[in-house]
């Protein structure tokens, strides 16, 4: 129809619009740096910000750069049960270091060993890693005195894959003693998140001590030793009311005689 200005009058009926309101919140998911959709449709919607149109919802609902560049490990399922059923049948370990501040004693390193059953924990603190396999060949010893049994008795270990626990002195001893060694895979410290845990619990309680105390830096291999020596008396072990000391050593804790960091003592 043309009116009288020259000008023609169109009559049209929109059909569908569903294409330009998916390329429109398209557009508006890049330029606000790959916003998830939902929010993005509320931020336009709500009139949240201005300056954003409102925005219909995406058909398929998926961005091809934000699966590759948001993308994550899946996560590894907490176990329900126990795999093993008496002291010894695995131990868990681990290396911690180095700390940034040595300790009174030079120390920079800590070797963790956690029995799976009783969740016992051992510590010893190294200068070097070199030293990791004489402490393990001490931790070995000082069982097998604990026990009054053969050291044959200890029938798995397991470590990351570490130089200190991958190499051949280490392979050479534990075949020797029939102690099969397992590795968890790379970069996966949760196939060894028995020992990792119990790594935090030790620095969590030895960091709170010094904060609490007000007790110089050096003095952590003090603090978590402590850490080590508390957590064994008074953690529970998973799904059951009995301590690790208990589950090791056969009797009860007594924990009467503890003291704070930061009391004094009689010589």
């Amino acid at each position: 129809m043309r009116s009288s200005d020259n000008c023609y009058c169109l009559e049209a009926r929109i059909v569908s619009n569903n294409v330009s309101m998916d390329e429109q919140i398209e557009l508006w998911h890049e330029r606000l740096g790959h916003m998830n959709f939902q929010d993005l449709r509320i931020l336009g919607n709500f009139n949240c910000v201005r300056g954003l149109p409102k925005l219909g919802k995406k058909a398929n609902g998926v961005c091809g750069p934000c699966q590759q560049g948001k993308q994550t490990k899946s996560m590894h399922k907490k176990g329900k049960y126990l795999s093993t059923k008496e002291p010894l049948e695995l131990l868990h370990m681990d290396l911690m270091g180095p700390m940034q501040t040595k300790s009174l004693g030079g120390k920079r390193y800590i070797f963790v060993c956690v029995d799976d059953f009783s969740r016992f924990i051992w510590t010893y603190f190294l200068r070097e890693k070199s030293e990791t396999f004489d402490k393990f060949k001490m931790l070995c010893t000082k069982i097998q005195n604990e026990m009054n049994s053969n050291i044959k008795s200890i029938k798995q270990i397991r470590s990351d894959h570490g130089r200190e626990f991958e190499n051949v002195t280490f392979e050479s001893y534990c075949n020797s003693l029939g102690i099969s060694h397992k590795f968890s895979a790379p970069r996966t410290p949760q196939q060894n998140g028995v020992v990792e845990r119990k790594d935090r619990v030790l620095q969590e309680m030895a960091r709170v001590m010094l904060l609490s105390n007000n007790v110089p830096r050096n003095l952590w291999a003090e603090a978590v030793n402590m850490a080590c020596y508390i957590g064994n008396k008074d953690f529970l072990r998973p799904e059951s009311r009995n301590t690790s000391y208990d589950l090791w050593k056969g009797r009860k804790p007594n924990v009467s005689y503890f003291h704070s960091l930061e009391a004094s003592a009689t010589f």
